[in-house]
């Protein structure tokens, strides 16, 4: 089994396998010097707290936690309940019993509930007065930071620009290589190989896990699997004589 990281790679580089080692190492290196500036680029442009995909799925749960209502337990736990179903909530500890936010480290529906009825219960009347007649939509943003504020440093747009913020530098011409006369002196021939006959193969072996089942052969004689009406040995169905209409 492999992952989908290394899949990707694979795809990406199906065209330049077919190519010398050097040029395969360029190839790459050039990807990697275009992916870089894009994300870097992309991460810049952002106005969200997160990244593009964890805003996508974060909008989702906030959608989700509208119909959800609240229970308060103590400072920072909540029973939050979901239809029929009730989930405990800790904001201290990023926790809810739904274990989503526990393992994704990104908040579920359930605890975007409980932080919105936090900040919503813990201000003032005239905090909420002002806060639906003058600055609704800077009390938004301050929703906004405080889901962010719980989701982890590995979906923020601040962890996705010093991830991309090194860079990728060509390696120039090999003429103007600093290379010791020594090893210009070295002959290195290529390996000695038994290249088969046939056209090379291009694509890759699947996993056992990725080989789906082959379809079963079924008889057109007695409708059973695992063999064709050669080798049927049913009875075979008389033919159907039509009578004729003088």
């Amino acid at each position: 089994m492999t992952s989908n990281i290394v899949e990707n790679l694979n795809s990406c580089l199906r065209h330049a396998r077919k190519l010398p080692i050097c040029s395969v190492v360029e190839f790459v290196r050039d990807m990697l010097q275009r992916w870089f500036v894009e994300r870097r680029d992309d991460a810049a442009r952002s106005n969200s707290f997160l990244t593009e995909w964890a805003t996508a799925l974060v909008n989702k749960c906030t959608g989700d936690a509208e119909c959800m209502q609240v229970k308060p337990i103590g400072n920072f736990n909540y029973q939050v309940m979901d239809g029929q179903r009730g989930y405990v909530v800790d904001l201290s500890l990023r926790s809810c019993t739904c274990r989503r936010f526990d393992l994704d480290l990104l908040p579920c529906a359930h605890a975007i509930a409980a932080v919105r009825y936090y900040h919503y219960h813990h201000r003032s009347w005239i905090y909420h007065l002002v806060r639906m007649i003058l600055i609704f939509f800077l009390c938004r943003r301050r929703a906004k930071q405080s889901v962010a504020s719980i989701c982890a440093d590995y979906y923020k747009v601040d962890t996705l620009m010093q991830m991309y913020a090194g860079r990728v530098c060509p390696v120039g011409d090999p003429d103007d290589w600093d290379c010791p006369e020594r090893v210009r002196e070295k002959l290195v021939n290529p390996p000695v190989i038994h290249i088969p006959a046939g056209r090379p193969k291009s694509r890759r072996i699947p996993s056992g896990a990725e080989r789906r089942p082959r379809r079963q052969q079924r008889c057109s004689n007695c409708q059973d699997v695992g063999h064709n009406h050669v080798n049927c040995k049913g009875s075979t169905p008389l033919p159907v004589v039509m009578n004729e209409q003088d």
